[in-house]
């Protein structure tokens, strides 16, 4: 796989079973039919969605079944971004240990900032 990524990233919703679970099964069928639908690579984890509302479990738990199911056919991008800076390394190096080609991380939530803080 080349070092550039390119192309469109769609950014998968999390699917979720009726007891709130992550739903492993319908998360490898979603994954498997954007790539035969010719996606250029796959984003999950992302900053809008349901990620911030997963536990770090549940979070490796889509970033080891994404990596598995995708097997090097497309790259990927993981959403690591988290409140606590630790927690955001640890998640961006479990996803580069996976296998994925890149993180995507918001910046720090800031309630009410001054301009100096948003300058610094």
């Amino acid at each position: 796989m080349s070092d550039t990524i390119r192309g469109i990233f769609n950014i998968l919703a999390t699917p979720f079973d009726e007891d709130a679970e992550v739903d492993v099964a319908s998360l490898k069928n979603l994954v498997n039919f954007q790539i035969d639908k010719g996606a250029y690579g796959l984003t999950i984890l992302g900053v809008l969605g349901e990620a911030a509302k997963l536990s770090i479990n549940e979070r490796k738990l889509v970033m080891d079944t994404v990596v598995d199911t995708v097997d090097g056919r497309v790259p990927i991008v993981v959403g690591t971004s988290h409140a606590d800076l630790e927690t955001c390394i640890a998640l961006s190096q479990a996803a580069f240990a996976n296998g994925a080609q890149g993180v995507m991380i918001a910046p720090p939530r800031m309630d009410n900032p001054t301009d100096d803080a948003v300058l610094a």
